[in-house]
C-alpha cells in the first residue's frame, strides 16, 4: 500500500497518526538518553504505544509492529554496544542533514536486518547487506538516487513514520514472534 492507494479518512487519520508516533518515538529517545530501560518499565513505554495504536485503527497492526521493532533494536544495541558495525550502520545515513533523523533510520535499518527466530532475539543476520538495505530503504520512500537524493536529505521523522504506516515503507513482522 502506498498514500495513494489510502482512503481519504485513512489520510486524515495518517496525518494525525505520523506525529503522535513521533512522539513516543522521541520519548522512547529521552527514556534511552537518561538511561531509563523502558523494557522494564511497560507502564511508561508500552502503555502509550497501545494507546496511540487503538486511536488510529487504520495503522493499529503496523504501530504496534513498530514498538516491538523499536525494542528488537535496544536488544541489538545492548548486544553490540561498541561494535563497528553500529557506526557502519549509522553511516550508511550520513547525507541525512538531520543526526536524529538519521539515528531514526539506522534503528529502522537494525530493524530489517534483525534475526527474529525465536532464541536469536538481539542479533543481527550478517547475511544481509546493509548498504543495500538502506537503499531499499530510500528507494521504498521514493528517493531513486538513494540518500545523497536532495529530498532525502532533508527527509524527517514525520515522513518517515508516514511512509512505514502507509505501507510503502518496510519492516519485519515483529508481532508473529
Amino acid at each position: 500500500m502506498s498514500l495513494d492507494q489510502l482512503k481519504p479518512q485513512e489520510k486524515i487519520m495518517l496525518a494525525q497518526a505520523s506525529p503522535a508516533v513521533v512522539q513516543l518515538y522521541q520519548t522512547d529517545v529521552w527514556f534511552e538518553t537518561h538511561g531509563i530501560d523502558i523494557n522494564n518499565e511497560p507502564i511508561y513505554r508500552d502503555r502509550p504505544w497501545e494507546e496511540t495504536a487503538v486511536k488510529f485503527p487504520p495503522f493499529t497492526d503496523k504501530i504496534r509492529n513498530l514498538s516491538a521493532a523499536f525494542k528488537a533494536v535496544r536488544k541489538i544495541k545492548r548486544n553490540y554496544p561498541q561494535e563497528p558495525f553500529m557506526i557502519q550502520v549509522l553511516m550508511n545515513f550520513h547525507e541525512i542533514t538531520d543526526l536524529e533523523t538519521g539515528l531514526l533510520l539506522s534503528k529502522l535499518l537494525l530493524a530489517r536486518i534483525a534475526d527474529r527466530e525465536p532464541g536469536n532475539e538481539g542479533h543481527i543476520l550478517y547475511d544481509r547487506e546493509w548498504v543495500q538495505e538502506s537503499l531499499d530503504m530510500a528507494r521504498e520512500m521514493g528517493f531513486e538516487g538513494g540518500w545523497a537524493d536532495e529530498q532525502a536529505k532533508t527527509v524527517d521523522k514525520e515522513q518517515i513514520f508516514s511512509a512505514y504506516l502507509a505501507g510503502a515503507l518496510s519492516i519485519p513482522d515483529f508481532l508473529q514472534q
